[in-house]
């Protein structure tokens, strides 16, 4: 309709949104319409009453860019965060494939294990056909 309202349920509407702010992007006027329709049907409590209801009108609010929005601080934040993170983060190899033990000097598989085990900060996982024992005590 001229308004930008239609008569399907709001699955329908928001697939068509996402449809045509893709194609003929957000600032469209049949995207606009539609979005301020959708707007016009959310209910006082936020929702837009049933459950996918209220998932698929959030959809077409995000395609079309008026979904919720996390600030440029918040994630610049978590960026330095897990930035950090990784800095302090140091991956272990283990090699227990018998051709690398033929060709370099490895230390012994129990004593690298038993070391990793004791200043483990949180798991350790270990995946080798070759071992079938890790640790006899």
């Amino acid at each position: 309709m001229s308004d930008g309202t239609t008569s399907l349920p709001i699955r329908e509407t928001s697939l068509a949104i996402e449809a045509l702010s893709m194609v003929f992007g957000q600032n469209d006027e049949c995207v606009i319409k539609a979005v301020e329709a959708i707007k016009r049907d959310q209910k006082e409590d936020g929702s837009w009453g049933f459950v996918d209801d209220t998932a698929y009108a959030c959809l077409a609010l995000i395609s079309a860019g008026k979904g919720p929005k996390v600030s440029l601080e918040d994630v610049e934040w978590r960026d330095r965060l897990r930035e950090q993170e990784l800095r302090y983060i140091k991956t272990y190899f283990v090699h227990t494939s018998p051709k690398y033990f033929e060709e370099h000097h490895v230390e012994d598989i129990q004593k690298i294990i038993k070391r990793m085990l004791h200043s483990a900060k949180s798991e350790i996982r270990i995946l080798s056909p070759y071992i079938e024992i890790l640790h006899d005590e």
